[in-house]
């Protein structure tokens, strides 16, 4: 599920398809190669991108925040996605499997249709 809205995302960059292609088609624990696989190759962050996100995920995590329940490890890996005109969504991956990830909240995003439908 998801995948029309994967391709629309990757052709577009629109932000609907991105939040119903989330919600639709990725869950905790899946794996990178079939995350990109719907969503396209996302930029694999820098030694300073990275650092900025790992200590995002520290604080979150000494705080017991809701959206990091699997922490941060050494050797985690930030994937991160443009949508739109410039907004960047990072994603967590460990050993190649997507983690402190809840596709429940995309969901309430407005409505993806098709054009001429």
């Amino acid at each position: 599920m998801g995948r029309i809205h994967g391709i629309w995302y990757r052709w577009t960059s629109d932000e609907q398809a991105f939040f119903q292609a989330l919600s639709r088609g990725t869950m905790r624990g899946q794996t990178r190669e079939a995350f990109e696989s719907l969503l396209g190759p996302g930029k694999t962050l820098n030694a300073t991108e990275d650092a900025a996100q790992v200590k995002i995920m520290k604080k979150w995590e000494a705080e017991k925040h809701p959206d990091a329940p699997d922490g941060y490890r050494p050797g985690d890996v930030f994937v991160q996605f443009k949508v739109g005109a410039g907004q960047y969504y990072s994603f967590q991956f460990r050993d190649g499997r997507l983690v402190n990830h809840d596709p429940t909240p995309f969901a309430t995003a407005l409505p993806f249709t098709v054009l001429g439908r």
